[in-house]
């Protein structure tokens, strides 16, 4: 039996201790033309959607002396980010979300000879979907009335003139926003026990996926002769089949040989948030002016019920 040890290389700028070093690009467009191309093939997307509804009614009477205005708001947001490059991880690691790196391994777990030796790939780590929602719904009622006693003869023309406005506001807004991850599941062998990893939001669960993006690069003399094309997979869905490698290392006395199994990708719940306001608010204002305006007097209240 052939013993294999997997290498990975990764840049030291990755690092934590590599602070002050900023991480090398690629910026000649022979490489990748990254102007006219995105590198992900768009398998990352988000999509936004926004719909609001506003009505409004207003009357007014007396010669605007009195009048009422009621209004009607709802607006709807929702929002889903797909990332399955988004290079988050639950534990330490160099992976960014798009690095490119060479395979470098000579033979595969199983102690073949590794046929993509040489080219070019990039990794991801914990695919993540991203769902929130909005939906705020406002009801308003305003009334105000005025009335202008300073055109009236006799002493009645020194209580002034008067505005009164009333305000009565209904405002809810409810949200949900959530996240879900995808992790290794498996029907044909204990995963929990091989990865010693249990429950599947275990760190050593989630979904973990190579993709090619050159040919062999073995030969070539510089970067620049290097060729990477897009990423060109279809995303794992929830239920595909994989069949992959595995130890079982759970135990001193566990068989430690590499098998082969079907694993299964799962997408669960990583977490949820769900919130509700709810302001109910009330205001009365009664504005006067006398001596020809020279004196304004005002008195205000408002109370909100949250």
């Amino acid at each position: 039996m052939r013993r294999t040890t997997i290498y990975h290389p990764v840049s030291f700028y990755a690092e934590p201790e590599a602070v002050g070093f900023a991480a090398p690009s690629i910026n000649n467009r022979d490489v990748f033309d990254y102007r006219n191309l995105v590198f992900s093939g768009g398998i990352d997307n988000v999509t936004r959607n926004f719909d609001a509804i506003n009505l409004a009614f207003e009357q007014s009477f007396l010669d605007d002396n009195l009048g009422i205005e009621i209004a009607y708001d709802k607006q709807h947001y929702d929002y889903k980010q797909d990332f399955l490059f988004s290079g988050q991880a639950q534990a330490p690691s160099t992976t960014g979300p798009y690095d490119v790196y060479v395979s470098i391994n000579e033979y595969t777990q199983n102690g073949q000879v590794n046929p993509n030796l040489g080219r070019a790939y990039t990794r991801l780590r914990t695919p993540a979907k991203r769902l929130a929602d909005s939906d705020r719904e406002t009801f308003r009622a305003t009334a105000f009335g005025e009335i202008d006693l300073t055109d009236n003869d006799g002493w009645m023309k020194h209580l002034g003139k008067h505005r009164i406005t009333g305000l009565f506001n209904d405002y809810t807004l409810e949200t949900n926003s959530s996240q879900r991850w995808m992790g290794w599941a498996s029907d044909t062998f204990n995963i929990a026990d091989a990865l010693q990893a249990d429950p599947i939001a275990h760190f050593r669960r989630p979904v973990s996926l190579i993709t090619y993006v050159s040919d062999d690069l073995r030969g070539l003399s510089s970067i620049d002769d290097v060729r990477l094309s897009q990423i060109s997979i279809p995303a794992p869905q929830d239920g595909d089949t994989y069949t992959a490698a595995y130890a079982d290392t759970s135990s001193a006395g566990a068989d430690r040989r590499i098998n082969t199994g079907q694993v299964i990708v799962k997408e669960y719940l990583r977490e949820e948030d769900i919130g509700k306001t709810d302001i109910d608010a009330t205001a009365f204002a009664w504005q006067s002016y006398f001596l020809d305006d020279h004196i304004v007097g005002l008195y205000g209240i408002r109370t909100d019920d949250v």
